[in-house]
């Protein structure tokens, strides 16, 4: 039996450029996933805010319903009315996008028409919701 002695043992493990390629795909990869997830946080900051919007308009038909006020009726002081301890939201709505709210002041609101409205309705963040014709 002979032996081969000229053979050298291989060396294995990565090269450099097999070591820099594998981090740049996963740089690429943890890169896409950032951006998904950046997508994602502002389609669910969106949503509460829609949903926010809804549960104020919700509000304000339950207050006029209770207290017998029309649909363009003035009410003095109607958002101290809604929010508060005991109230019908207990503590004012906050957008999650830092987006600033308003509210159609002392007169309940026509159907159709929404009382509280965020900044970021217009734009690319479009906090406003497609159908409340009939919230």
């Amino acid at each position: 039996m002979k032996r081969h002695l000229s053979r050298l043992p291989s060396a294995s493990g990565f090269t450099i450029l097999e070591s820099t390629l594998v981090i740049l795909v996963l740089l690429a990869l943890v890169s896409v996933l950032f951006v998904s997830t950046k997508r994602w946080q502002r389609g669910a900051d969106k949503a509460v805010c829609i949903l926010n919007q809804h549960q104020v308009q919700q509000a304000v038909r339950g207050y006029s319903n209770l207290y017998g006020k029309e649909p363009g009726s003035e009410v003095p002081g109607l958002a101290e009315l809604l929010f508060g301890d005991g109230r019908f939201i207990e503590k004012t709505p906050l957008c999650p996008s830092n987006g600033l709210y308003s509210f159609g002041g002392d007169r309940v609101p026509l159907r159709g028409e929404l009382y509280m409205k965020c900044s970021l309705a217009e734009g690319e963040a479009g906090h406003r919701p497609e159908d409340f014709q009939r919230w």
